[in-house]
């Protein structure tokens, strides 16, 4: 049996930005099926806890707080939105996440397996191993909604925002720093607490966009001042071992490894390093300075 073909990534020009939800101008946006809220079902109430983005099949990366803060969440979903049969109309399908593979101590990015319904494929966001360089301008995509978002029957029928916001990137702690203590990097950009595992996106090779981070954190400053948020570095998530359906069965498999097999779209793979002396716990890095 031969495996379906793998969707070709998302392309989008970065265009000039600020800070604003993108959907009332554009709904369904096309991003709202590659970069989805984080929902959870707690005490019956559906609540918005963060953001993901599909980066291949039936997984997506988000930030490991947005769902490992609490223990007794009852169920978590995406919601994925696509245009529906009339002109202006949409259509929305939870999916359901089954699985979250995290390592805390090495990153702050998480990989969900979801369980696609036989109508969703999913089209993939593409992901940069490298981070940005610094004074590259970066482009984030994630939600916000205050307050519940309704009982499981009413969320369908809600829309939290799809915030946009850019900045530039001020500097790399590849070993972590005093805020992160993971590899990270700071970017000048107002971020929400909500936009938590979000995309951001910097221009690659040829005027594509892909990730180079995932948002870890905001910081709240004074009226007037410059904007301070952080991204964990791709790269780290590399090194996690999602439970991938291979020959019938789960097996845990590296993110490397479908990277490096074409199944989900990365670049500049060639400059991870890897650390391999324990197998149950493989160390990853970068081959070029940040």
């Amino acid at each position: 049996m031969t495996e379906p073909p793998v969707p070709e990534p998302v392309a989008f020009d970065l265009a000039p930005l600020e800070f604003r939800d993108v959907l009332p101008m554009d709904f369904p946006h096309p991003l709202q099926s590659v970069v989805m809220p984080v929902m959870a079902m707690q005490d019956g109430v559906v609540h918005l806890r963060g953001t993901a983005f599909s980066i291949g099949g039936n997984l997506a990366l988000t930030a490991t707080h947005v769902l490992h803060r609490d223990d007794d969440l009852d169920d978590v979903a995406l919601l994925h939105v696509v245009p529906g049969p009339i002109a202006g109309s949409a259509h929305a399908t939870l999916l359901p996440v089954t699985d979250v593979t995290a390592h805390e101590d090495q990153t702050d990015v998480a990989v969900l397996r979801l369980d696609l319904p036989s109508h969703v494929q999913l089209q993939p966001l593409r992901v940069g191993a490298a981070p940005p360089a610094k004074t590259d301008r970066v482009a984030i995509f994630g939600y916000t909604h205050e307050g519940v978002l309704g009982t499981l029957d009413e969320v369908l029928q809600l829309r939290p925002k799809l915030n946009v916001s850019d900045g530039t990137v001020v500097d790399h702690y590849p070993l972590g720093g005093a805020v992160c203590s993971y590899p990270s990097f700071q970017i000048d950009a107002r971020v929400d607490s909500q936009m938590s595992g979000g995309p951001i996106l910097a221009t690659i090779e040829g005027g594509l966009m892909a990730v180079r981070g995932v948002v870890c954190t905001g910081m709240d400053v004074m009226e007037g001042d410059v904007p301070l948020s952080f991204g964990s570095m791709t790269f780290s998530a590399l090194a996690l071992t999602p439970l991938v359906a291979r020959g019938g069965e789960l097996q845990p498999t590296l993110l490397y490894d479908l990277a490096a097999n074409g199944l989900i779209p990365v670049v500049d793979l060639h400059l991870v390093d890897f650390d391999t002396s324990d197998p149950d716990n493989p160390r990853i890095g970068l081959s070029v300075s940040t």
